[in-house]
């Protein structure tokens, strides 16, 4: 049950993402402690800090009844907790122009031949340089980069941080960011939905800013990211080499053979779901349907061993902004017409999203 990222280990960074054998299962071992149950009150403190600053000019787009590029507004937003959280660092003087540099190079990421990707490469490796420099001259920290500096193992040589800056600042943001980022749409596409969300978070917050202590009793919120989830996995395809010879159906999987499972497909599948394409998050608060759901036939984080590595604090982000958006503001998308998905690193939306944000 091995990765395969074609490609990222050798021309951006070779980490947790991309690891096999032995070495993957050390740097699991070593990060596996950081994204534990333990650390969410932790990280959604951090969550709550950062949307407080980011509100302020929200709030002043929407005084104005103006539109937000509601894409790189998320993405941004999530690099930089991202940042934070892992490595104790503030990225605001670049994360906006960098995140702007990586919209446009996901679509050809690996292709060395491509511009876009080429700057990225240069931009996104300078920064984590500075990154590692700047932590390795600071007092350690208990943070992700503090446990692997100090592990006293592979993954504590310089050249090994920098694999793991990088691949955590890359693969760290933009899933959720996908997330957020559809789920606000789907929102505000189905405003009974969205307005009957927000009744749920006042009758449980009131007039304060929803917290993590919150989520538990919000059902509706959690089946909305579970929804969106099912409809849009940022990880909308996955690789496997096959370890051992197999069979699926009638068809002979040789061993090293590399297999694709496409949640995107497999959520969406009229045999393990009713109306398969349509928006319902309420097919996720019934209790015996969950019971009886096919195994494996939602993996919106993977299956297995390699499961994402960050599902914990993904679970507590996407819901807490969600919440705190649709608490705040309501939604009006400004796109026209049906946006498709696209299938680049993670599921994105075709085009940038447009919303304007309407004080409650």
């Amino acid at each position: 049950d091995t990765p395969i990222n074609a490609g990222f280990d050798t021309t951006i960074a070779s980490g947790l993402l991309t690891s096999e054998g032995e070495a993957w299962k050390r740097q699991r071992s070593l990060m596996q402690p950081y994204f534990s149950r333990r650390r969410v009150p932790a990280f959604a403190d951090a969550v709550a800090a950062h949307f407080d600053q980011w509100s302020v000019q929200w709030d002043h787009a929407a005084a104005r009844g103006e539109s937000i590029d509601y894409s790189h507004a998320m993405s941004t937003f999530t690099f930089r907790v991202t940042a934070a959280t892992l490595f104790h660092c503030d990225t605001s003087a670049w994360d906006g122009r960098l995140v702007s540099i990586l919209t446009d190079a996901l679509p050809v990421l690996t292709d060395l031949s491509a511009e876009p990707f080429r700057l990225a490469q240069r931009v996104l490796g300078g920064h984590a340089s500075d990154v590692v420099a700047e932590r390795l001259a600071a007092p350690v920290d208990d943070d992700l980069f503090g446990r692997l500096r100090t592990s006293e193992s592979e993954e504590s040589t310089e050249d090994a941080l920098w694999n793991h800056v990088t691949t955590m600042l890359l693969a760290g943001y933009e899933t959720t960011a996908s997330v957020i980022t559809w789920g606000s749409c789907l929102l505000a596409t189905h405003p009974e939905v969205c307005d009957e969300l927000a009744r749920h978070i006042r009758a449980v917050a009131g007039d304060r800013a929803l917290t993590h202590e919150d989520l538990p009793g919000l059902p509706l919120l959690t089946a909305v990211i579970k929804e969106t989830m099912r409809l849009y996995p940022p990880a909308w395809i996955i690789g496997r080499r096959a370890i051992d010879p197999d069979v699926i159906g009638d068809v002979e999987i040789p061993a090293q053979s590399v297999v694709a499972v496409s949640p995107y497909t497999l959520h969406r599948h009229p045999r393990y779901w009713d109306q398969p394409e349509v928006f319902e998050p309420r097919r996720f608060m019934n209790d015996e349907v969950e019971r009886r759901r096919e195994p494996f036939s939602y993996i919106p984080f993977g299956a297995g061993p390699r499961t994402c590595i960050g599902s914990n604090l993904a679970l507590v982000e996407a819901p807490l902004v969600i919440g705190r958006v649709v608490q705040r503001y309501r939604l009006t998308l400004e796109n026209e017409g049906t946006i498709a998905p696209r299938g680049i690193f993670v599921l994105v939306p075709s085009e940038a999203i447009r919303m304007r944000l309407t004080p409650r």
